[in-house]
């Protein structure tokens, strides 16, 4: 065995496979009859060729099945009139009356006058942005007093 790994030596593997060449070049095995590799070759020929039915109705049915969805798939979409749908959705979307409407309006309007004077480095006294910096500046202060009370 050599140093390198002692489960494997290739010196040891080569011997051994020298000495099966010679082993099969003293004592050569018959061999087959010509008939024998001929018949071999014959019925793999024979099974090459032959198609059984059940393959071929599977084959022809995956085929199918394939075709049928892709004209399902890429045709669908040209039957409708795209330009039509969406003109009708955006039709209803607008048409309906939206109850949140009225406070999300109301909200936006809110935050765009709190963004404009926090811009303008503006105090609001009664505003959103206000209200929220005085109770996460009261947390902070409940927390920092809690702290070091223990």
């Amino acid at each position: 065995m050599t140093k390198k790994n002692e489960n494997f030596d290739l010196t040891e593997l080569k011997r051994d496979s020298l000495e099966i060449d010679e082993l099969f070049s003293k004592y050569p095995a018959p061999q087959p009859p010509p008939a024998l590799v001929d018949d071999i070759k014959r019925r793999i020929q024979s099974q090459r060729q032959r198609i059984s039915i059940p393959k071929l109705i599977l084959k022809t049915a995956a085929v199918a099945a394939v075709v049928i969805l892709a004209w399902t798939y890429i045709f669908d979409g040209l039957r409708e009139n795209p330009i039509a749908k969406s003109s009708e959705t955006s039709d209803t979307v607008f048409a309906k009356a939206d109850e949140n409407l009225s406070e999300l309006e109301k909200e936006v309007d809110l935050l765009r006058s709190e963004f404009l004077s926090v811009s303008l480095n503006e105090e609001s006294t009664s505003g959103l942005f206000n209200d929220i910096l005085t109770t996460v500046e009261s947390q902070i202060l409940e927390t920092d007093n809690t702290f070091w009370k223990g």
